[in-house]
């Protein structure tokens, strides 16, 4: 392969923030490991191709390539397959790869097949969280079976912040499932994982995760956002089993919970009438058996209890309503 590492970004009307993201990578140019740069245009319709097309003839390194709008998860299989390099990274094209990442990232790959790095997230140029990763270095089964410590927070569900083995990709005809639009990055990697043998997971920080880009696919109520967390948690069974962790059902049963209480918060929040919110809640809940999982959950937060409330007892579904404004109102009088 000709180059180390290859860096793919997918992009679609990004021209607030694609120049920041490249000249953050353009600065690990001089690492001492070759990079290949992948931009995968969806069909953007902005100001973001020109930028694209100017970076690409100033770098001999950076690829740019055009496709017809198909969704983030299809962008990024394109840069797969365009993939010349021992590694893959993926960054989004509204965050900043810190300076000195890939030396960084490269050096502590040593002989394993993933690796994933510490993040920031940021608001408006404002830092929000820092988030230092575990620190572990070992086989996959030990990983495994301490994978809660990477759920909360999420560090190993998305494909940004890691670095992961071209050939494992392709020897196994890993990709991004296209038929979906939330979720995919998750089953990305637990399909991935379930291919590797060791892993590295260092404190470092190497990527910062902007969270005010509201184009972004998690920023509002989809659908079908239920039914996805329900396919990623399938994924994330199928790793625990085959790698011996014998909690897998309080795992997921767990996440299920979470997903389950923040999914309604965006149902609640969005443009539906009050009676089809109220109609889809109770429905989803009866399709993958809520009340129960919610019983047998080992994390209850006030908005889970609530949440646990409203499906037991149906009167209360206006409690929901009640907590969720009040937080609304609590963020904005503090400026979160």
């Amino acid at each position: 392969m000709k180059y180390d590492i290859a860096v793919i970004i997918p992009v679609y009307n990004c021209e607030n923030y694609i120049k920041e993201c490249l000249e953050a990578i353009i600065l690990n140019f001089n690492s001492k490991y070759k990079m290949q740069v992948i931009i995968i245009d969806d069909g953007s319709r902005d100001n973001t191709a020109n930028i694209c097309k100017d970076y690409q003839k100033r770098y001999r390194n950076i690829t740019y390539k055009y496709q017809e709008n198909q969704g983030v998860s299809v962008a990024r299989n394109t840069g797969l397959y365009m993939a010349d390099a021992k590694f893959v990274m993926f960054v989004d094209a509204d965050d900043i790869l810190c300076m000195n990442a890939i030396d960084i990232c490269l050096d502590n790959m040593k002989n394993a097949d993933f690796l994933i790095g510490g993040y920031t997230t940021f608001k408006s140029n404002f830092l929000m969280e820092k988030n230092e990763n575990i620190e572990f270095y070992g086989n996959i089964k030990d990983f495994a079976n301490e994978i809660e410590k990477w759920l909360y927070p999420p560090y190993v569900l998305s494909p940004w912040g890691k670095v992961f083995k071209n050939d494992i990709i392709k020897d196994n005809n890993i990709k991004f499932l296209r038929n979906i639009n939330y979720g995919e990055d998750a089953i990305f990697v637990f399909e991935y994982l379930c291919n590797v043998k060791d892993v590295v997971s260092m404190a470092q920080i190497i990527y910062n995760h902007r969270v005010d880009n509201y184009n972004s696919l998690g920023s509002g109520y989809k659908s079908n956002l239920i039914d996805c967390d329900i396919m990623v948690n399938k994924y994330l069974e199928k790793f625990l089993k085959e790698n011996g962790n014998d909690k897998y059902e309080v795992i997921c049963n767990d996440r299920f919970v979470q997903n389950f209480s923040g999914n309604i918060r965006k149902l609640i929040f969005s443009d539906l009438k009050f009676g089809e919110k109220k109609k889809i809640f109770f429905n989803k809940a009866l399709e993958y058996k809520a009340i129960e999982k919610f019983e047998a959950s080992n994390k209850k937060n006030l908005a889970e209890k609530i949440t646990y409330l409203a499906l037991k007892y149906k009167k209360l579904y206006f409690l929901l309503y009640l907590h969720y404004v009040k937080r609304s109102i609590e963020r904005i009088i503090g400026g979160k």
